[in-house]
C-alpha cells in the first residue's frame, strides 16, 4: 500500500523537519496529487543556528550529543509536531558527505518520527553519494511512517 495514499484517505497531517535531506523528503512528498489536504509544511534548518533559532533545538543538546544524534533528532521532530501541530512529524540529520562530520562517518543517519506524541528513532548506517543516500532516507522515511502506523493499528 502506498503510504502517502493512506494518509491522504486517511486524513493524517504530517510536517517535516529536514536537514541532510535539505528539503528532498518535502519534495518527494508534494509530488504527490492532494498532498496538500495533509501536508502542513516543513523546515530545512542545515546549519546549528538553524536547527536552534527555527526549531528551537536546545544548544545543550547539540554540544553534548551533535548535530548528528538521535537526541537532536528527537528535538526536531517534537519541536516540528508543535509548530505545525500535526499528528505525525518526521525529522532528518545526518551526514551526506564527502567528508566527516562531528567524526561521524559519511551515510551515518538519524531520522525521528513523532505520532500522536510518541517519538522513535532509527539510525542508519548508509553507503553511497549525497543523491544515493538522500533516496535511502526517503525510504526508511516511508518505512517508518508504515511501521508506526500499523505498530499503532489505525
Amino acid at each position: 500500500m502506498d503510504i502517502i495514499k493512506y494518509l491522504i484517505e486517511n486524513n493524517i497531517t504530517i510536517c517535516i523537519a529536514e536537514s541532510l535531506t535539505g528539503g528532498y523528503l518535502s519534495n518527494a512528498i508534494t509530488n504527490y496529487a492532494g498532498i496538500s489536504k495533509i501536508f502542513l509544511g516543513s523546515i530545512v534548518a542545515y546549519s546549528k543556528q538553524a536547527k536552534i533559532e527555527l526549531l528551537a533545538v536546545s544548544n545543550a543538546t547539540i554540544e553534548e550529543y551533535g548535530m548528528v544524534s538521535k537526541q537532536c533528532a528527537v528535538e526536531m521532530a517534537t519541536n516540528v509536531a508543535k509548530i505545525f501541530k500535526t499528528e505525525i512529524a518526521i525529522a532528518t540529520t545526518g551526514v551526506a558527505g564527502p567528508d566527516l562530520m562531528e567524526g561521524k562517518a559519511v551515510g551515518t543517519v538519524y531520522i525521528a518520527i513523532q505520532y500522536k506524541k510518541q517519538v522513535s528513532t532509527k539510525k542508519l548506517n548508509l553507503r553511497g553519494n549525497r543523491e544515493n543516500i538522500k533516496n535511502q532516507v526517503l525510504q526508511e522515511v516511508y518505512k517508518l511512517i508504515s511501521e508506526t502506523l500499523n505498530y499503532v493499528k489505525l
